[in-house]
């Protein structure tokens, strides 16, 4: 529409439409070499923002990190590992029988557990 528009090729000379796409391809890979290098460049800037090991700090380099949320800290860490040993050192019933008492299973699905060990 554009070409018959600009009158019959007067504007882009007799060039025929596909020569458009093609120009377009090696201009698209130029520009994504040059925004790869942008990226590059920025990341290695990092440290400007604080994310790298020169440029301008927000706290002290020995600062202590915190744990994220998804991480558990020491104390965590081994209470959990003291309930798996208790764990493995007791029998299945015991552990359905402390579930029963904490209001964890119903009185129906302890029988239930009973009569599947038995």
């Amino acid at each position: 529409m554009f070409l018959q528009v600009a009158g019959d090729g007067a504007f882009f000379g007799n060039v025929p439409w596909w020569v458009f796409p093609l120009a377009g391809i090696p201009l698209m890979l130029v520009m994504m070499v040059g925004m790869g290098l942008m990226m590059r460049m920025m990341m290695g800037m990092g440290g400007m923002m604080g994310m790298g090991s020169h440029g301008a700090s927000h706290g002290p380099a020995d600062a202590p990190r915190r744990p994220t949320p998804d991480q558990a800290s020491e104390a965590e860490v081994a209470s959990l590992r003291r309930e798996v040993a208790d764990l493995r050192r007791q029998g299945p019933l015991d552990i359905a029988r402390e579930r029963l008492a904490r209001g964890e299973i119903t009185k129906e699905e302890f029988d239930r557990i009973r009569g599947d060990l038995e």
